[in-house]
């Protein structure tokens, strides 16, 4: 076990809720507007609570670019509630009384954003661009649809959808009707389910609904004009580093409590360093440089969100914008 000093855990609410949080990095969270909330399940001690927790980290942005995670917590399970408790039992720490985010970054799941939308209130919501493909392909996967996406006679539509998020919030219906032609008909029936999934859910609701998910939570133009993440995977990395945890035994033993402790113990170290270095020189080399080609494709894609050619040349619209998305991310 940690030494007393080095963190707080806090054994909260009757369901249990373990929030593991390094007091460096709660100082860290208490200067932080922007959030990542990036969540996994796995599996835990048979002695722990349950067989199958879930462990939601919250990161956070050390500098314009990097990511780290300040506070780990083990969840019983995905309810609204649950993620509500966390939220509260964080604001009650002295130093994050008056912790109010601006911003989430976080994926589709809906008891993520209603606990949000209820106990952070100044925050606004936006969505993981990976999570929300893999949303729709998971659909077109369940409707039998998505083979036709990948081989068959809409693949220009699933190739113009995954960049419709590149689109302004404001114009993503029109720019949803303008991907709609291009649709030569008649379709199966499985096509227009789709469809009607996608403006009930993401695009202009029902008559007496708005969609669960508007386009401004998941519009990624404004996100990339700033250099802001689309998606968050960036906190793979941080992910895949709790995984040695669960491998330490090989299968022939129970996996430990203290062991996953020691592993957030040397993740905390690698955080508080880097903020402290980052504090005293905003150019320190925190990790590796990015690939090029990913550095290359940002840039185009930056270009044509913003679309301001030079004159005598006209910005883009309608069907010629979002192939410029396509080429932008190809």
């Amino acid at each position: 076990m940690f030494e007393e000093e080095l963190f707080r855990n806090r054994n909260a609410m009757q369901t249990k809720c373990y929030v593991y949080e390094f007091i460096y990095n709660i100082h860290i969270l208490n200067n932080i507007l922007k959030v990542f909330s990036f969540n996994i399940i796995t599996k835990w001690p048979p002695h722990h609570h349950r067989k199958e927790d879930k462990e939601d980290k919250l990161h956070v942005y050390l500098n314009d670019i990097v990511v780290r995670p300040v506070v780990y917590a083990l969840l019983p399970d995905k309810m609204t509630t649950t993620y509500e408790d966390l939220f509260v039992e964080l604001q009650k720490l002295p130093e994050l009384q008056s912790w109010n985010p601006l911003l989430v970054i976080c994926d589709y799941e809906a008891a993520i954003k209603t606990a949000v939308e209820n106990k952070l209130s100044n925050a606004e919501i936006l969505g993981c661009l990976f999570h929300l493909c893999q949303a729709w392909r998971r659909h077109a996967e369940k409707l039998k649809l998505y083979n036709e996406f990948r081989v068959g006679s809409i693949q220009q539509f699933w190739r113009l959808l995954r960049v419709l998020p590149f689109i302004e919030p404001t114009k993503i219906p029109h720019y949803f009707s303008v991907i709609l032609a291009t649709v030569q008909t008649p379709q199966q029936q499985s096509y227009f389910d789709f469809v009607a999934y996608l403006h009930k859910y993401y695009v202009r609701g029902t008559p007496t609904k708005p969609p669960r998910f508007p386009p401004q939570q998941w519009s990624c133009s404004t996100r990339i004009v700033n250099s802001i993440h689309r998606t968050s995977n960036i906190c793979e990395t941080w992910h895949k580093c709790l995984n040695e945890v669960t491998r330490k035994s090989r299968g022939l033993g129970k996996t430990k409590m203290t062991d996953l402790l020691s592993k957030l113990q040397s993740e905390d170290e690698h955080t508080s360093h880097d903020a402290d270095e980052l504090s005293r020189n905003p150019n320190f080399k925190v990790k590796k440089s990015r690939h090029v080609k990913n550095v290359l494709k940002d840039r185009r894609l930056k270009k044509a969100v913003e679309n301001t050619p030079t004159p005598p040349g006209v910005p883009l619209d309608d069907l010629p914008l979002l192939q410029s998305f396509v080429h932008a991310t190809q």
